[in-house]
């Protein structure tokens, strides 16, 4: 919702249209982890797509990091695009990717 610090400081890395597409009914996916001894199996996307499936928002948006390869690919195969390939969302963590999907 408008005023709350993490959306803030991805709607100033965004133009207004990226705003009103991307923020207007969002869902911040905001983590998604998997203990290292159980991940390429799977429960990644399993996670992902159960958590997806319940949301009730036009879309959704995310954050990981510019290398995090594996996690791009899961987004990417999901159906996520990039939004802003570097930003800056907060000054002392390096550059960010921030995804988008829409789900309606």
């Amino acid at each position: 919702m408008p005023g709350q610090y993490y959306r803030e400081k991805l709607a100033a890395q965004m133009t207004s249209e990226e705003i009103d597409t991307w923020l207007a009914d969002c869902f911040e996916f905001v983590e998604l982890a998997v203990d290292p001894a159980n991940r390429k199996k799977g429960i990644g996307r399993l996670l992902h797509d159960e958590l997806v499936k319940t949301v009730n928002h036009a879309t959704s948006i995310l954050t990981t990091s510019v290398n995090n390869d594996p996690a791009i690919e899961l987004y990417r195969q999901s159906g996520w695009q990039v939004v802003n390939g570097h930003a800056v969302v907060i000054h002392d963590v390096p550059p960010l990717l921030v995804m988008g999907k829409e789900l309606r």
